[in-house]
């Protein structure tokens, strides 16, 4: 592994007592992590874990725009153009998975500095701290959401906590109001089940949530309770189904064409 990659650093306490600091050095890829890094990162971990001496983990991100913003996607991108491109794969998520899992059952505590942009794995990272600090620039995501895949790094056993007496359903509707003079931020999270998942329209309220509410329809098939116009709004008028439900058998569903529109 290039030496860059991971700065690893051993600060020495009071009592003879140590901490070990992770500092994940590759701004200019803002700080994604290879499978050298993965690696490295749980072998530091399976050291000083044995080492009485380290009683405390931090890591960290280097630059100023990211603690880290997921698995190198490039170097995913570049092994799949060759024959060996499923294995790498397999292998790094495998190695990732294993990492975070560490993570969350690591016996000393762990504390994540969360400056800067969280994408995936980096979430996965913050997520197995023990203690999370973040900065006025943290901006978190899950960007995979977006194209209807399920996101992992134990995302979802995050978020899954509702209040006591609530069940959770299949789906869940989330909208986030801000309110930038008072600087106030609310979040509202509905529950909706598998057949016609039905929830209340804010358009009366918010007529901007006019095409949000349309394309969840459009992808999900939740109904938006006084939605003035449940019309697709990104696929084909003659489509059937709603694609990001995934209720179909993977190969079953050909690929839809619409001579008359010119899409497919």
């Amino acid at each position: 592994m290039p030496n860059d990659e991971l700065l690893v650093e051993i600060l020495e306490c009071q009592n003879d007592t140590k901490i070990g600091h992770i500092t994940l050095n590759s701004p200019e890829t803002l700080n994604s992590l290879t499978l050298n890094m993965v690696n490295e990162i749980s072998n530091l971990l399976d050291k000083w874990e044995a080492d009485p001496k380290i009683k405390m983990i931090i890591i960290g991100g280097s630059g100023d725009k990211a603690f880290c913003a997921g698995g190198d996607i490039r170097a995913l991108y570049e092994s799949m153009c060759s024959p060996d491109g499923p294995i790498f794969a397999e292998t790094f998520f495998e190695s990732e998975y294993r990492l975070d899992y560490k993570l969350h059952n690591f016996p000393k505590p762990i504390i994540s500095i969360i400056d800067g942009i969280v994408m995936g794995g980096g979430a996965g990272l913050m997520f197995g701290s023990s203690y999370k600090i973040s900065t006025e620039r943290t901006k978190f995501a899950m960007p995979e959401i977006g194209v209807g895949l399920f996101p992992d790094v134990g995302f979802t056993s995050v978020i899954k906590d509702l209040p006591e007496g609530l069940n959770p359903e299949r789906f869940e509707v989330v909208i986030s109001l801000i309110n930038h003079e008072q600087g106030k931020r609310v979040r509202l999270r509905v529950q909706a089940g598998t057949d016609n998942p039905t929830v209340p329209s804010l358009f009366d309220l918010f007529p901007g949530t006019e095409a949000m509410e349309r394309e969840v329809w459009d992808l999900f098939g939740v109904t938006f309770e006084g939605h003035p116009d449940h019309s697709r709004i990104l696929l084909p008028d003659n489509w059937e189904g709603h694609p990001l439900r995934k209720d179909h058998e993977v190969g079953r569903i050909p690929v839809q064409f619409s001579p008359e529109v010119g899409r497919h």
